[in-house]
């Protein structure tokens, strides 16, 4: 097998395991069928994109699809965006005004309209073959810009998502939030070498042209493997917030001092420590602000604030206090030595092992079991 055949064969691959994960995503029982939608349309135009590799001979006798081809890759990140907002939002829905997404798809047809679409086969077939055509350079440039301008929004989009998340739920989130950070990550790589090898086409030497194809397929293979992966090790990596719920805007909390606190703020403060340790409400693994602020008969956004504001911390870290704390009173009692570390965890709110070390550890400064050690010899 020559490198030519290797290159085919190995996006053969790559293109058969995005196809098999997209069907998967569309037919697959779950409660957010939008972001399995989008991800699958999402991984759908890589496939289309990656067939570029083993049909290229082909698909440059259609010069129609061929364009399409191209104008499909900068739809690309635009659908990985709106993949993300999906996931991290549970009610998040795709409205008229998203299709401003797919502006630069469209411009690219628009462009093309003077110089290609009037123009015989023959002659779109040559268009499409010159390397320094300038709509298609332009455009080459615009895809860049709009891939590093989608990743930025992608990470301000989970940076949001992560502050919101902490002053308003208790869950552990962080098995989905390192998913679409491990994506962006991937994504980042991967396109640095696809973008190599553009530009190394420009140059004249066959064989490394040839080995920068070879690469950039051999890494779309492992990527597209990566994602079944995950999707056989992790299947329930979704569970989004409201799109409703808003950043509080706190000031710097290091200059909050007790004194600033008004009377009746303070009242709330002892109200919500009474409750918490009355009727532990913290129990509950899915507990978020608005339970808690029904409990104490106030609105969730008056919850946020004090507990942001006022009590110098965020909601997910308030509960996990609680809850450490819990935990601390189980592991000190003799009586309890016979209950497991795993038992404790679920006993005390948590539903996995990794969050539960993480938040003693921060709290309480060491492991559960050396805590216990420490305590009852």
């Amino acid at each position: 097998m020559n490198n030519l055949d290797l290159i085919g064969s190995s996006a053969k691959v790559a293109v058969g395991v995005l196809l098999l994960l997209s069907l998967f995503l569309l037919t697959v029982q779950t409660k957010n069928k939008l972001a399995n939608r989008l991800f699958s349309v999402f991984l759908l135009l890589i496939a289309f994109d990656l067939t570029g590799f083993f049909i290229y001979q082909w698909i440059g006798n259609y010069p129609h699809l061929s364009t399409l081809k191209r104008a499909s890759s900068l739809l690309q990140m635009p659908l990985f965006y709106l993949y993300v907002l999906s996931v991290c939002y549970y009610n998040f829905r795709l409205r008229l005004i998203h299709l401003w997404h797919g502006l630069l798809f469209g411009l690219f047809f628009v462009a093309l309209v003077p110089r290609f679409y009037f123009l015989d086969k023959p002659a779109q077939i040559s268009f499409l073959n010159d390397r320094e055509t300038t709509e298609l350079l332009v455009f080459n440039v615009l895809g860049e810009a709009q891939y590093y301008v989608y990743i930025v929004l992608t990470i301000l989009a989970l940076r949001k998502f992560k502050r919101v998340y902490l002053e308003n739920y208790a869950a552990e989130f962080y098995t989905f939030y390192r998913w679409l950070w491990q994506m962006i990550i991937v994504f980042l790589v991967a396109h640095l070498f696809a973008l190599s090898k553009n530009i190394i086409q420009f140059g004249s030497n066959i064989q490394v042209i040839i080995w920068a194809n070879m690469i950039v397929s051999l890494i779309a293979t492992g990527v597209s493997c990566w994602f079944v992966l995950k999707a056989l090790y992790q299947p329930a990596l979704f569970r989004g917030i409201d799109t409703q719920l808003a950043v509080v805007n706190e000031p710097n909390t290091q200059a909050i001092v007790a004194p600033d606190l008004s009377n009746a703020q303070q009242q709330q403060i002892t109200a919500l420590q009474t409750l918490m340790q009355a009727q532990e409400p913290f129990l509950d693994p899915s507990l978020n602000i608005q339970q808690l602020a029904n409990l104490m008969d106030i609105s969730a956004k008056e919850l946020s604030q004090l507990i942001n504001v006022h009590m110098g911390q965020n909601f997910f870290n308030l509960v996990n206090s609680y809850r450490i704390e819990k935990a601390q009173a189980i592991l000190r009692d003799p009586n309890k030595q016979a209950v497991t570390v795993l038992e404790i965890l679920y006993e005390v709110g948590f539903n996995s092992k990794s969050s539960f070390n993480t938040a003693f550890k921060k709290h309480a400064g060491t492991t559960p079991t050396q805590y216990r050690k420490a305590n009852l010899g």
